[in-house]
């Protein structure tokens, strides 16, 4: 349906009228997509670093991209991170750490959401970083 859609829009087949309902869906869509990429490509994060480091040694922080769309969600995840990185003078906190932060800031913002590892919100732009020791 949303090749369809996007089809459409660009051959100029949406008539005047329904343009403002083709916009809202064609987003609806995006964050969908956004979500789920994200999700994806942390918990594939996730896996890869467990891998390789089955003794928890590496550390990790919470990569967010500062501009006019950054949810408070994220700044406070890069925040607390932050936070916790200069108590215990390291260059970021360990994964099982960093996880458990997400998830509390999620449901602290908003405890009806459907929350699943790395995704804080929807449409989330923000990633899941290892940090070079």
């Amino acid at each position: 349906m949303l090749k369809e859609l996007v089809v459409a829009h660009y051959a100029g087949d949406i008539p005047e009228g329904k343009k403002k309902k083709f916009r809202a869906e064609l987003a609806k869509f995006t964050a969908v997509i956004n979500t789920e990429s994200q999700q994806a490509i942390n918990t594939g994060r996730e896996l890869e670093y467990h891998a390789r480091d089955p003794l928890n040694r590496y550390r990790y922080t919470w990569g967010i991209r500062r501009d006019h769309r950054t949810t408070p969600q994220c700044l406070e995840i890069a925040q607390r991170v932050e936070e916790e990185k200069q108590l215990n003078r390291e260059k970021g906190v360990r994964l099982d750490r960093l996880k458990s932060i997400v998830r509390e800031v999620a449901l602290k913002y908003d405890p009806d959401y459907p929350y699943r590892d790395w995704v804080p919100h929807y449409n989330c732009r923000s990633s899941l970083r290892r940090v070079v020791l």
